[in-house]
Formats: structure tokens, sequence, C-alpha cells
């Protein structure tokens, strides 16, 4: 029966289909691990500068205190810096829970359920030295797999369509008698 070879077509293209799919979650998890640790590597970061912002904000306090018992400074600026001290505090308390969560959304990527730190990534060489800007879009549509998956869907789906109009055919059957 000659509706069977595109459909026998599908099923190979099936399994190269769902490898590609594969491939294309793969890539798709590493990029989200990727994303998440700079993220978490930003957030460290910021925890660092949270909590010299506090330590500015508590030697500026000082320093306002000293200036208002010595009468340089009004009782309304102490405030200010006190103000500025718990906006700074709160500041830091929220670096700490974005960062802790951060963590928490890589450990979840890794499948690590033990608490962790991160440490700062190595430099690395960028890949596009030495290629030119159409060698690098040619590899890249030729090496997606998201591309891949979408080039096989449409060749299956077009054999799907040739299959629908095989089915109105007239067929030929043999049958041998020995």
């Amino acid at each position: 029966n000659g509706r069977s070879i595109p459909l026998l077509m599908n099923a190979y293209d099936g399994v190269e289909l769902t490898k590609a799919a594969t491939k294309q979650v793969k890539a798709a998890l590493l990029y989200s691990v990727a994303r998440t640790y700079y993220t978490a590597f930003t957030a460290q970061k910021m925890n660092a500068l949270a909590d010299k912002q506090v330590q500015n904000a508590k030697a500026h306090m000082k320093t306002v205190e000293e200036r208002v018992e010595l009468g340089a400074a009004t009782p309304l600026s102490l405030q200010r810096a006190r103000l500025n001290l718990v906006r700074a505090e709160q500041s830091r308390r929220d670096m700490a829970h974005g960062y802790q969560m951060t963590l928490g959304a890589l450990g979840a990527l890794m499948g690590l359920d033990t608490q962790f730190e991160i440490l700062e990534p190595k430099g690395m060489a960028p890949v596009e030295e030495g290629f030119s800007e159409e060698e690098l879009l040619a590899r890249a549509l030729r090496h997606r797999p998201e591309r891949q998956v979408q080039k096989l869907s449409v060749t299956v789906a077009d054999r799907g369509r040739t299959d629908a109009w095989m089915m109105f055919m007239p067929s030929l059957a043999l049958v041998g008698r020995g």
C-alpha cells in the first residue's frame, strides 16, 4: 500500500523529532541554570553593597548625632539619618532574602537539597572571536534544536497532508496464488 510509506517515514521522523525536542529542553534547562547562577552572583554582590550602605548610614548617623550635640545640626537631621539607617537595614534584609531565594531556585534547578554558596565565575573568552556574523548566523541556524524541531514538524505535517490526499486515490492490491 502506497500510503504506508509516508506514515513509516513519519514514524522515523517522529523519533528524530523527539530527540531534537529533548535537546531543546536540555538547552533550555542549561540556560536557566546559567541565568539563575549569574542572578545569584549579582545578588551576592548586591548583599555586599547593602552591608556597606548600612555601615555608611551608621557612620552618617553618628556624625549627625555629634553635630546635634554641638548645636551644628537640627534634631530633624538626626531623625532623617535614623530613617536612612532603617531604610538601609531594610534594603539589606531584602537583598539577603532575594539572594536566598535565588540560591533556592538554583538548587532546585540542579536538584540540590543542601545549602551551598556560589563562587565568582571565571572569565571566558568570547565565542564570536574569529568568526564573521554570517558564519555565526549560519551555525546557529544549523545547530539550534528548536529550529530542528520546527523543521521536522513541518516535514511530518506535509507528509500528513500527502497521506490525506492519498486516502482518496484508488489503490491497487495484488494477490498471488500458488
